[in-house]
C-alpha cells in the first residue's frame, strides 16, 4: 500500500542517542546510542532531511518495526507503521485513507484533530495531529519546514487498526470467466482523499473487483494545488465473459461520477 504509494521502505537504527523517563537503555552502548527508541518517526525525519539536501524533493519512506519504552512494572512493545515524505499535508493524509481503504476501513470517518505539543517532548515539529477514526485514536501527524520544503510524517497503531478493519470482507467463488483490464488516468485537487477516490471506483459497479492506484504526480506543468492519479481498474463477471461495450459504458458512468463529486479532469 505505502509502496504504491511510492515511498520506499526502510530499516532505520532501533537506537538512539535520546532518552527520557521512559525510554530503555541498554547497559552496553555502540558509541552515544545507548537507548532504545519509542518512536519510528524521528530516525524517518532525519532520513527524509537527508534526502531533500542532496536534491530529492519528493522523498518518501516508510518502516514496520517494534518500539519499546517501560511502564510502571515492565516493558511495553508494540508494532507500529510509519512514514515521512517531502509532500504536502494533503498527500499524507490521501495515503492515510488509501491504506485504510485497503484494511477495508472507511476513510471518511477520518478527523485530523490538531493537539499541543508536551514540555518534555524531546523533539518539536512545528504541528501536530491526532489521527482519530470514530472517536479512536489510531496514530498521529507531524508536520515541519526544512529548507523551504514541507515535511510531512505520520504513525499508525497497527493494533488500532486490527480492531477497526473489517475482519469478515465479502468473499466470492472464483470466476472461470476472463477478466477485462482498463486504466484510468485523471489529475484532480490535491485536498481531494485517495481512499475517497479508491471507494468511489471499487463501488461503481458490481462488475468491478478492483481498483489500484499505479501512478501519480505532482509538479512541473502541473498546478501546485493539483496532482495527477492513473488507475489499474479489473472487471470480471461471475456468469459470463464481458463485452467491450459493457466495459465502457461502466468507464463513462466512472468518469461522469468522477467529474461530478471531485471535479475531476479525466484524462
Amino acid at each position: 500500500m505505502a509502496a504504491s504509494s511510492e515511498l520506499y521502505e526502510v530499516q532505520t537504527s532501533s537506537m538512539v542517542t535520546r532518552g527520557d523517563a521512559k525510554s530503555i537503555e541498554i547497559q552496553n552502548p555502540i558509541g552515544d546510542n545507548k537507548f532504545i527508541r519509542q518512536s519510528i518517526l524521528p530516525e524517518l525525519f532525519a532520513l527524509t532531511k537527508q534526502y531533500v539536501r542532496e536534491g530529492y524533493d519528493e522523498y518518501g519512506c516508510f518502516e514496520i518495526t517494534n518500539t519499546y519504552r517501560k511502564n510502571d512494572t515492565s516493558v511495553e512493545e508494540k508494532v507500529r507503521f510509519a512514514a515521512c515524505m517531502a509532500k504536502e499535508p494533503e498527500i499524507a493524509k490521501s495515503i492515510i485513507g488509501l491504506i485504510l481503504h485497503r484494511l477495508h476501513i472507511d476513510p471518511t470517518m477520518l478527523i485530523f484533530e490538531p493537539c499541543d505539543q508536551s514540555e518534555d517532548r524531546a523533539i518539536k515539529y512545528d504541528s501536530v495531529a491526532h489521527i482519530i477514526l470514530r472517536k479512536t485514536k489510531i496514530g498521529s501527524m507531524c508536520v515541519e519546514q526544512h529548507k523551504g520544503k514541507t515535511l510531512c510524517g505520520f504513525k499508525l497503531y497497527i493494533e488500532e487498526l486490527a480492531k477497526a478493519s473489517n475482519s469478515n470482507p465479502t468473499v466470492t467463488e472464483y470466476s472461470k470467466y476472463p477478466s477485462t483490464k482498463r486504466d484510468i488516468a485523471l489529475v484532480i485537487d490535491r485536498s481531494v482523499n485517495l481512499g475517497d477516490i479508491a471507494q468511489l471506483l471499487k463501488n461503481a459497479d458490481p462488475l468491478i473487483t478492483s481498483a489500484e492506484l499505479f501512478d501519480q504526480f505532482t509538479g512541473k506543468g502541473m498546478a501546485d494545488t493539483m496532482r495527477s492519479l492513473a488507475f489499474h481498474l479489473n472487471f470480471q463477471s461471475q456468469d459470463r465473459t464481458l463485452t467491450t461495450q459493457e466495459v465502457d459504458a461502466i468507464m463513462k458512468k466512472i468518469e461522469q461520477q468522477l467529474q461530478t463529486k471531485f471535479k475531476a479532469e479525466i484524462r
